[in-house]
């Protein structure tokens, strides 16, 4: 025909009133972007509340994305009460439809004991799984409980491969993770140089307390000559 494409959305708000359409439409994948934008307060006036009931609609149509991000707001409390064993909840649905991040999650609520008993053997396992599948943050927290032995026997080498991988891999806590196993000596040979060297990594990452770590280090000329001015 004649007649133009519609324009594409370029201003956040644009994109919101796009999604606020189309989720209207039975676009579940639009109804939780629009949440997230509500939750964010980007192109529309941030409303927790809001962001809480897309998701919970998208959820309730069997959208597992949506599913994980309520499992999300539920264990903080934004937009709603907190309740962390209905935020398990909403990750295993969510984990059992396939959602590796939401199973990630499930991991950390059953390591860290949110929301119901601890079981870090659980939570291993699906960290493992996940991190076949490419959540890159899973693989350091797999790392972590491996570094320690919870859940399951010790393995600090393995821990220390998956927070290098995690590292060059973008997870700029893993970077950290492995600064501070070069400053203790854990697994590798003790030393500052290389500590300073992923903690400088993942600060530059904007993992804060990589940032804290590194400045110690350089105010004390530990890893490389004293730099006052770098510390600050």
């Amino acid at each position: 025909g004649s007649g133009s494409a519609p324009a594409r959305p370029t201003t956040p708000a644009e994109v919101a009133q796009a999604f606020d359409r189309a989720c209207v439409g039975g676009d579940l994948e639009a109804c939780r972007n629009l949440g997230v934008m509500y939750a964010e307060g980007t192109g529309v006036a941030a409303d927790p509340r809001r962001a809480v009931a897309l998701y919970g609609q998208a959820c309730e149509r069997g959208h597992a994305k949506a599913c994980n991000n309520l499992g999300l707001v539920l264990l903080q409390g934004h937009g709603v009460p907190a309740d962390p064993a209905r935020a398990r909840g909403y990750f295993k649905q969510a984990c059992d439809a396939g959602d590796q991040l939401a199973c990630r999650n499930l991991g950390l609520a059953l390591a860290g004991g949110d929301g119901g008993a601890r079981d870090p053997a659980a939570a291993r396992a699906l960290f493992e799984e996940a991190c076949k599948r490419d959540v890159v943050v899973a693989c350091t927290n797999l790392a972590q409980l491996l570094a320690r032995g919870d859940g399951g026997p010790a393995d600090v080498a393995r821990a220390i491969g998956l927070y290098q991988r995690g590292c060059e891999a973008g997870d700029p806590s893993a970077c950290r993770l492995l600064g501070v196993a070069y400053l203790e000596g854990s697994g590798v040979p003790a030393g500052a140089a290389p500590a300073l060297v992923w903690l400088d990594r993942g600060c530059q990452a904007s993992d804060g307390l990589a940032c804290r770590l590194a400045a110690s280090l350089v105010a004390a000329g530990r890893g490389g000559p004293a730099d006052p001015a770098r510390a600050a």
